[in-house]
């Protein structure tokens, strides 16, 4: 598994990191027109992500300042399919782990080249090909709640949680 990293530490794998989840928040609404028609009208989409860890050890985040945006390596990929072989990543990507790509050829998904430039992802056509499911591992400024941590003193069990919002 590629490292959770918030701040440019690599949280250690006995912090038990169970989960990521991610959730698009705010800017948009349904409205209706006159004849009942819905539109949706958006300003903007950010995510909004929690991650969890159950382990042996606690997290080690109680230095962190909740009050201004930390620099959230992902490790839950996010992915986009498309028949275009030129796509555009929602977020920035992770330095240390470059965009991939996978080709359905008859019933399989099979690796394919690419090259990234910034968000830009440019797929190697396969002629065979369907479609292609980009992958890539975000990273995130984001703004954090505060971080409850819990200890579990029967089983030495340390639990912990982050939430918040991309900025």
């Amino acid at each position: 598994m590629t490292p959770l990293i918030i701040n440019g530490i690599e949280l250690p794998i006995h912090t038990g990191i169970d989960s990521q989840r991610y959730e698009t928040v705010g800017g948009s609404t349904t409205l209706r027109m006159h004849s009942g028609r819905a539109i949706k009208q958006t300003h903007y989409r950010k995510l909004s992500i929690s991650i969890s860890g159950s382990g042996w050890m606690p997290a080690g985040l109680a230095g962190l300042d909740t009050g201004v945006p930390v620099d959230v390596w992902c490790f839950q990929p996010r992915s986009i399919l498309t028949t275009a072989l030129t796509v555009t990543v929602t977020t920035d990507v992770r330095p240390d782990v470059a965009p991939w790509v996978l080709a359905y050829v008859r019933g399989e998904w099979v690796p394919v080249a690419s090259v990234t430039a910034g968000r830009v992802v440019t797929i190697t056509q396969r002629p065979d090909a369907t479609q292609y499911a980009v992958y890539w591992l975000p990273r995130l400024s984001v703004l954090l709640d505060d971080i409850p941590e819990d200890l579990d003193a029967t089983t030495g069990t340390y639990t912990w949680q982050i939430t918040g919002q991309e900025v």
